[in-house]
Formats: structure tokens, sequence, C-alpha cells
């Protein structure tokens, strides 16, 4: 499936081994980990969010998010039906958007990763 077509309420993909997949704008996505393992980094978030096969974790940031694969995995982007973006505080819209790492680390991976846009 298209990992650029947000309408969707869920697709299937595989991240190829350290190939990135940037999602942009995916608070409320659910990244459910099939096959292989996921390192997920969120841009504004100190953690690093490691699933392996069977595990999932939901997107809580309106910021840049990267996910990685050192082996190759298949996994499936779930936006629960009727679920718009997240409610978030001023604060935290502030911190998404004038983020100068999120900003740099994407020119950094432009050209190398695929972006996905959500909302």
């Amino acid at each position: 499936m298209d990992p650029h077509n947000a309408s969707a309420p869920s697709r299937n993909l595989y991240l190829a081994k350290r190939a990135p997949l940037v999602l942009e704008h995916a608070a409320g996505v659910e990244v459910q980990c099939r096959e292989g393992d996921v390192w997920i980094t969120q841009y504004g978030d100190s953690r690093d969010v490691v699933l392996r096969a069977g595990q999932s974790f939901v997107l809580d940031l309106p910021s840049s998010t990267v996910l990685c694969s050192s082996r190759g995995a298949w996994i499936t982007l779930a936006r629960p039906e009727g679920a718009g973006r997240a409610a978030r505080s001023w604060r935290e819209r502030a911190r998404a958007w004038f983020a100068p790492r999120a900003s740099a680390a994407l020119r950094g991976l432009e050209g190398r990763a695929r972006i996905a846009r959500y909302g």
C-alpha cells in the first residue's frame, strides 16, 4: 500500500534494511510491528522506542517521526477510525514547528528516505 495515502485507516508496509521512513503529522497513528524490529524516533521526544514483532506504539507528538529497521520489518500503520489529529497544546505545536533538530534531520534525509504526510 502507498504510505503517502493518509486517507486509509490502516496500511501494511515493508521497511527495508536501513531505509528510513519519515512520517509527518502522524500523532495518533499506531505503529504495529508484524515481523522484524522497528526503531522509532519522534522529534522533540528524548525517548527512542524499539518494537519487536507483536508490539505496537501510538505516536503521541505532532512532529516528524523516523521509522527504521536494522534487519527489515513488516509494519502496519493504523489510525483509529474517526480519529483526526490528536489534540495538542500550543506548546507542543510550537515545539514541533520550531524544532531545529527536526528540520536539520529532515534536510539530511532528503532523497534518502520515503516521507509520508498525514493530516
